[in-house]
């Protein structure tokens, strides 16, 4: 990580969901207006682009690595955001085998339909090490952009987590 990160980005956003710390939880909030933001306002994501393009990667970068932090088996994270674009829940997944987690289409789009969530950001991490996608990866990420997309929810992006990286399908336009 890089020593010019703000205070704020090097907290554990894991301990604010997990902590009643009212400290926490408030900077937790910070950090799912900033992230429901990020997904919706594009004048805004300019303007950090131009502005600190480190810093805004940074920070979503470390929310991801504590999330999926020594995992040795493979975990999924479905993260829910309304229309304004505020994070309104998350669906964390875990798995028997440490090499594959079996995710349920219609348990994600019911979990998005209960939160009235209308955008999803996936991620998972390989515990390989290794942040290329498999073609499993790519067919279920497909297959779940279709899905959601027929039901008017909007997969917004998929992150691969591994130790020292982070592989995104959107980036490398895996997904449209």
């Amino acid at each position: 990580m890089d020593s010019a990160v703000d205070p704020l980005a090097r907290r554990s956003f894991l301990y604010a969901m997990e902590s009643t710390s009212s400290s926490i939880i408030k900077e937790s909030d910070r950090f799912r207006r900033w992230i429901g933001r990020r997904l919706t306002d594009k004048k805004s994501e300019d303007k950090e682009s131009t502005a600190k393009p480190r810093q805004s990667a940074d920070r979503l970068s470390l929310y991801l690595h504590k999330r999926f932090k020594q995992r040795s088996a493979e975990h999924f994270l479905a993260m829910f955001f309304s229309e304004q674009g505020a994070l309104v829940g998350e669906l964390f997944l875990t798995s028997d085998n440490s090499k594959r987690v079996v995710i349920s289409p219609n348990a994600i789009l019911k979990q998005a339909n209960q939160l009235r969530s209308t955008k999803i950001v996936l991620a998972h991490n390989h515990p390989s090490g290794l942040p290329l996608p498999s073609l499993s990866d790519v067919r279920s990420t497909r297959y779940l952009l279709d899905f959601a997309s027929s039901r008017g929810v909007q997969i917004e992006e998929h992150f691969i987590v591994c130790y020292k990286s982070i592989f995104s399908m959107r980036k490398a336009r895996m997904i449209s």
